[in-house]
């Protein structure tokens, strides 16, 4: 049977059909920490688990991640426990975010054996609640070269006990930019991005690095691979959240500081060549303050990247249409976010947030206790229709079906397999 999945919008309200047969289900985990008002807590977990799990389960949700870790337990209950109550939802017990962050005296005396007796602990915990990963959301920021040095070699350490229990472990890098305060800028004070005789921007209380330069890319890699040989990461996320400004590079003369810019972002592919050359199993995920550097060649290196930061319907359909120029629906982060909209401030509603989102990724950003019952049961059929089609959507053929640059009342696309028997 031949199936075709049709979206369209009409003076912003979406409508989706579909005709034909079922598609392969698609797995869609939640983090506890969205539902924290209702189960975040010990106290609150014990009164309301069972009700809200079966709730999510039965909403599509197939798999949880976890936010709530102390001294041995999840949520104030045993990792069996844990296991237990999730599995008798309906659910899979996937993930979780817990860390633990050095205190000064650590970190001046490089001695952390007892964080790591917390961390022992931790993994233990984990390991019989039945996780697979691990997130470590934040760790400290080094004020000197030493205290870097102290935390690479904790999570070092870390990562090889995760591994070693039989999980896995990742890590958030953002390398392109670097602190005045620092050793490395004090060796290297032309590596970063200054114009000479002016004040330079700094955002974050940051420089830029220049990655236009080989011997900056190499130099800044080879300290990254310190940490990285160590710790041996499953999955890299890098990110880039500092503007980019005061555009001079340090070792080409004045008629060739046009070519910086090019030349940088050279330098960054060359940076991920290098890493995955390094690490060839490495799941390598690119952002940059969104969807910044959305281009062929970032996505060479990272099978997806977040569209945009605007996570507005009305805006993403722009967005979205102008990107499927070039990229395919399964690149494309796209979201169901929380309103009044955080850029636009536009309330638009949950069934038009779906269905845009549906033509990327598809996820949710919201707290689902602020939502509507209503909007709680529209959340439930959307998720269905998600598993429904997620292989017609991901790796079908995009049809655009009207140009939103000579039609701004009306927006419609189409997915087909690429066999055209669906």
């Amino acid at each position: 049977m031949r199936r075709v999945l049709i979206f369209i919008c009409l003076f912003g309200t979406l409508l989706s059909y579909s005709f034909g047969a079922d598609a392969k289900k698609k797995e869609i985990a939640f983090q506890m920490y969205s539902v924290r008002d209702l189960i975040g807590n010990p106290n609150k977990y014990a009164q309301n688990h069972e009700s809200t799990l079966k709730a999510l389960a039965k909403m599509g949700y197939t798999a949880i991640e976890a936010a709530n870790y102390d001294n041995g337990k999840l949520y104030g209950v045993t990792p069996e426990q844990f296991k237990a109550d999730i599995e008798a939802a309906g659910l899979e017990v996937l993930s979780s975010h817990v860390g633990h962050n050095l205190n000064n005296e650590e970190l001046k005396s490089g001695n952390f054996d007892e964080a790591l007796k917390w961390w022992a602990k931790c993994i233990d915990a984990h390991k019989r609640a039945g996780m697979k990963y691990i997130v470590n959301p934040g760790v400290n920021f080094p004020n000197t070269l030493a205290e870097a040095n102290v935390i690479c070699k904790y999570l070092n350490k870390v990562g090889e006990m995760v591994n070693a229990a039989g999980m896995k472990f990742g890590i958030w890098i953002e390398p392109e930019m670097v602190n005045e305060d620092s050793d490395r800028y004090r060796q290297h004070p032309d590596w970063a991005l200054q114009i000479p005789g002016k004040k330079p921007v700094r955002s974050r209380n940051q420089l830029v690095l220049d990655f236009s330069r080989a011997e900056v890319v190499d130099g800044i890699f080879d300290q990254l691979a310190v940490v990285l040989d160590e710790c041996q990461p499953d999955y890299v996320k890098m990110d880039m959240n500092r503007s980019i400004c005061d555009v001079y590079n340090a070792t080409m003369g004045h008629q060739s500081q046009g070519k910086v810019l090019y030349h940088y972002v050279l330098g960054v592919y060359r940076f991920m060549e290098k890493m995955l050359e390094r690490y060839p199993d490495l799941l390598l995920e690119g952002c940059s303050g969104g969807g910044a550097r959305f281009d062929a060649g970032m996505l060479y290196y990272c099978p997806q990247i977040w569209t945009s930061d605007n996570t507005d319907a009305i805006n993403r359909l722009d967005i979205q249409y102008g990107t499927s120029f070039g990229y395919p629906v399964s690149t494309m982060g796209a979201h169901v976010s929380a309103v009044p909209n955080h850029e636009t401030g536009r309330v638009t509603d949950i069934h038009t947030r779906a269905v845009v989102a549906m033509s990327g990724t598809f996820g949710y950003e919201l707290d689902l206790n602020l939502i509507s019952e209503e909007e709680k049961k529209a959340v439930t059929e959307q998720i269905k229709t998600f598993h429904k089609y997620w292989e017609l959507i991901q790796n079908g053929t995009y049809y655009r079906l009207t140009d939103l640059q000579k039609n701004r009342q009306e927006a419609a696309w189409m997915m087909v397999a690429q066999d055209k028997t669906e």
